[in-house]
């Protein structure tokens, strides 16, 4: 799960640990680490979750397996934003607010909802609006019901909102969309993309947003990036660039 309130309060997570999580104190469930919800509690069946958000998915992969073997009869929910072979009880709910991070969706995909992708995958697939609470709570419970009794994966799509990241305002109009672009939220794919541009003469510049997350792309990166000049001469003229520190105390993953 991803930045959702309403999950933790719904599970009756107490108020003065949820409050003293928020603002970084001991008492939290971190003990200070994360001034963020970026925390679990098995207690309370909550996983806490990393930022990068692709590799959490498989976490609830296993939940739901370990659901399945035991026959408990219980689904899997997890979080993820708009950037199951095994036929397991998981509930992949995207909150799709309109950006990955800061990239419009109709600038990172082809299909015009993000549910039209678990067609590919073999999945029943859904679009709600996540805006609206009962509509969110009868979908949410109907799935779980009928998957308590048929275990499948099921993709459900929430429509909402978030506000543009700003890091690169006024760019766009200053130079172009053409020397300044947004790209799907896929940190291996951007710097190869920028390796690609330097191999036929062009300069580019990778914006990673928080230095945490060029960790998904280090395999370009190191295997690519840092050494391919030295293998056999070619340009590569890449600026990574990894904005960390600023004293914001705000965990592994946005310092």
């Amino acid at each position: 799960m991803h930045r959702n309130l309403g999950v933790f309060t719904g599970r009756e997570v107490p108020f003065d640990r949820l409050f003293a999580q928020w603002q970084g104190k001991y008492s939290g469930y971190t003990k200070g680490r994360d001034r963020s919800f970026h925390f679990g509690t098995l207690e309370h069946h909550i996983v806490g979750m990393i930022s990068h958000l692709g590799p959490q998915l498989s976490l609830a992969d296993g939940v739901g397996l370990a659901h399945k073997l035991a026959g408990e009869g219980r689904v899997s929910l997890t979080f993820t934003g708009d950037g199951a072979v095994w036929q397991l009880p998981v509930i992949f709910l995207i909150e799709n607010n309109g950006y990955g991070l800061s990239t419009p969706p109709t600038e990172q995909y082809r299909c015009a909802q993000l549910a039209n992708k678990g067609i590919g995958y073999g999945m029943k697939a859904l679009t709600v609006d996540g805006n609206n609470i009962l509509e969110m709570y009868r979908t949410v419970r109907e799935l779980a019901e009928s998957m308590r009794e048929n275990p499948e994966p099921v993709l459900l799509e929430c429509m909402t909102f978030r506000i543009v990241f700003k890091i690169t305002d006024g760019f766009v109009a200053q130079f172009g969309k053409e020397r300044v672009r947004n790209t799907p939220l896929c940190e291996s794919a951007i710097v190869g993309a920028a390796l690609g541009l330097s191999l036929k003469g062009y300069k580019a510049m990778v914006e990673m947003q928080f230095a945490d997350f060029v960790t998904c792309g280090f395999n370009q990166i190191i295997n690519n990036l840092a050494k391919l000049h030295y293998r056999w001469g070619a340009n590569a003229d890449v600026v990574v660039r990894m904005p960390c520190g600023a004293g914001t105390s705000a965990g592994p993953f946005h310092s």
